[in-house]
C-alpha cells in the first residue's frame, strides 16, 4: 500500500491498479487511470493528478433558487459533498464554516455582528451549530429585500428542520444532496 498525504504534490509514478491513497481517516482504491476523492474524478498522468468535480444533477436547481429565494439550505448527510458542491459552484460568495469554533463561537455570542461581518453573499457551512442565528436571518434578510443572500449547509437533522421551518418561512429553499452509489 502507498501513503501519500493530501497536501502534498505526489510523484505517482509506480501507482497501479489495486494501490489504495489514504488521506486523513479515508482510502481511496485506484482503479485503471481514474478514482474519485472528495466528489471530483480523478485522472493519473504521468507526475501529477488532475481532478475534475463531478457534476452533480441538483446543482441547476440550486443555482436556480438562489434566484428566487435570499436563504436556500443544502441539507444532507455528513461527506455527500456539501461544502465541496457550495464552494466550487458559488465562488463569488465568502464563505465562513460553523466547525471553526471561533466562528461559531461568534455567531452564537454576537449574531448582528456575525451578519454585519458577512451581509451578503456567504456560505454558512454547519449552519446547524449555531440555530439562534436563523431569527437574526430572518430579520436580516426581510430588511434587505433580495434573493441569494445566504447559502447555508447543515447535516440533517430534526432539529435544524425545525428551527429553519420555524424562523426562515418562506424565506428558504431546502434542497437535499444525497451520497454518490455504486452500481
Amino acid at each position: 500500500m502507498l501513503r501519500l498525504p493530501w497536501y502534498d504534490s505526489p510523484t505517482i509514478l509506480g501507482l497501479r491498479v489495486g494501490d489504495v491513497l489514504f488521506r486523513d481517516d479515508l482510502c481511496f482504491f485506484l482503479f485503471p487511470y481514474k478514482f474519485t476523492i472528495e466528489s471530483k474524478i480523478c485522472t493519473i498522468f504521468a507526475e501529477s493528478i488532475e481532478c475534475v468535480m463531478i457534476e452533480r444533477t441538483i446543482t441547476a436547481k440550486l443555482q436556480r433558487m438562489t434566484t428566487l429565494y435570499p436563504i436556500v439550505l443544502l441539507t444532507g448527510p455528513r461527506q455527500s459533498g456539501k461544502s465541496t458542491l457550495l464552494r466550487e459552484k458559488f465562488p463569488e460568495y465568502q464563505y465562513v464554516s460553523l466547525e471553526d469554533l471561533d466562528n461559531r463561537a461568534f455567531a452564537l455570542d454576537d449574531p448582528r455582528g456575525f451578519l454585519d461581518t458577512y451581509p451578503d453573499k456567504t456560505i454558512i457551512d454547519e449552519a446547524q451549530y449555531a440555530p439562534n442565528l436563523f431569527s437574526y436571518l430572518q430579520t436580516h434578510v426581510d430588511l434587505a429585500n433580495k434573493e441569494g443572500m445566504y447559502i447555508l449547509s447543515g447535516s440533517q437533522n430534526f432539529q435544524l428542520m425545525q428551527q429553519i421551518s420555524q424562523s426562515l418561512a418562506g424565506r428558504v429553499a431546502i434542497l437535499e444532496l444525497l451520497p454518490f452509489s455504486r452500481e
